[in-house]
């Protein structure tokens, strides 16, 4: 399925995960992932909002990863509005705050488009989020919580490599 998406047959990961239900496979985070991230790299960003909400519907428990897709999803269409909203509903939801502005910084940088791209969002020395001005900065936590440690580098190995 990975290789599908990737090669950009994202169609075709699609049959294969309807044949794996037929089957009576269930598919998992990882799979979900994969496909969310293949529309994304389509530019069928809507479509990888919704599977999401598919995925949940589903009783698959989405990850940092698969949340940091749709995030991504929300940024390439450039739909900033709704991308803070989202991840105000992840803040809601218990993710840290921290790991939410380092994923936008990290995209941000994989674009060389400037931090957070006007989102306005500023991460202070609690990790709350804001929109006090236009800049992102990320800021050490001695505590990341392990759902998401996995997509939360550290913004200064990104500066410094």
């Amino acid at each position: 399925m990975h290789g599908l998406c990737v090669n950009g047959k994202v169609d075709e990961a699609f049959g294969m995960l309807k044949r794996m239900e037929n089957e009576g496979i269930d598919p998992d985070t990882i799979t979900f992932n994969i496909l969310i991230a293949g529309l994304r790299k389509q530019g069928r960003f809507e479509e990888g909002i919704k599977l999401l909400e598919e995925m949940r519907g589903k009783g698959c428990d989405p990850n940092a990863g698969s949340y940091q897709e749709v995030l991504y999803c929300f940024l390439d269409a450039q739909r900033f509005v709704e991308a803070k909203e989202f991840m105000s509903w992840m803040i809601s939801k218990g993710w840290p705050e921290f790991c939410i502005v380092q994923g936008v910084d990290s995209w941000a940088v994989q674009r060389k488009s400037g931090a957070g791209c006007g989102l306005g969002f500023k991460a202070d020395d609690k990790t709350r989020l804001s929109s006090e001005d236009g800049d992102v900065e990320a800021h050490p936590q001695k505590h990341v919580s392990e759902k998401s440690s996995h997509f939360c580098i550290s913004y200064e190995e990104i500066v410094d490599n």
